[in-house]
């Protein structure tokens, strides 16, 4: 693994400590996943390989288009550059609410959705979108019924659909 030089110090006293509990130094620890102790050596000037970028985000707060939509949010986020950026918010199906990605009808939003999507598909390799629940507008109970089940799973593929047509 190569590290930029710059995190390479912050990262080496947190490698000694995971090594130190990991193996036991130095209390002496008797389990046996401690044992058998093999030396271990990094030279931090050697790459053997590259990994991809595996950090992801939460943005649950970005599923409100004051904030996903917001140009110094896309930007901060920029930034960081991870891997996956994940939306997802139980909020996503409540009619009314900041967060909501569906209209009084259960249909979705896709004026809200594009514009969340349009400000932070440039700053992330991958975007999940996490959909909490079926629509209210589906069924109100703690459990959809079988009968639900097929209304539910186009409901799900409309979303996919009209992500994809926007091309964002």
């Amino acid at each position: 693994m190569s590290l930029n030089p710059l995190h390479q110090q912050r990262y080496r006293s947190a490698f000694a400590m995971i090594l130190f509990v990991c193996t036991g130094i130095p209390f002496g620890c008797s389990h046996s996943y401690a044992k058998p102790h093999a030396p271990i050596r990094v030279d931090w000037n050697q790459s053997t390989g590259s990994a991809r970028n595996v950090y992801s985000l939460n943005l649950w707060s970005a599923t409100d288009p004051t904030v996903g939509a917001n140009l110094k949010f896309g930007e901060q986020l920029g930034q960081i550059r991870p891997s996956i950026c994940r939306l997802h918010a139980a909020e996503m199906l409540k009619v009314g609410h900041a967060k909501a990605w569906i209209d009084n009808k259960g249909a979705w939003d896709i004026g809200k959705i594009d514009a969340i999507l349009e400000n932070i598909a440039p700053h992330c390799e991958d975007i999940m979108i996490s959909i909490p629940s079926w629509s209210p507008t589906l069924y109100q109970g703690s459990q959809l019924p079988p009968e639900k089940h097929r209304a539910f799973a186009q409901w799900c593929a409309q979303l996919v659909r009209l992500v994809s047509s926007e091309a964002v």
